[in-house]
């Protein structure tokens, strides 16, 4: 029963971000499988992002990412709930 209601939760919870990923396509939730792509290459060399900040927006996991807006928006708010935030969001980054 528990499995059960957790599939169905971690379901909604994926169609929920898949639908943030279409109303925010500037966050690249579709793209981004947790490595280096041309677009997070470019950031690391843009001269505007020079700061970096440890979150847990990622993935519930601490991590240092550079500050842009969806770190600093989404970093106050970040559960620190390791692994479960990963999973629920591992079926966005790994297809």
């Amino acid at each position: 029963m528990v499995q059960s209601v957790r599939s169905r939760l971690t379901y909604a919870n994926v169609m929920a971000m898949r639908e943030q990923a279409e109303h925010y396509p500037h966050w690249s939730f579709d793209t981004n499988k947790g490595y280096p792509c041309p677009v997070h290459k470019a950031a690391l060399a843009d001269p505007r992002f020079t700061a970096t900040a440890l979150t847990r927006a990622f993935t519930g996991r601490p991590a240092r990412g550079l500050i842009n807006r969806f770190l600093t928006e989404h970093s106050p708010f970040a559960p620190a709930a390791y692994p479960q935030v990963h999973h629920l969001t591992s079926p966005l980054r790994i297809p």
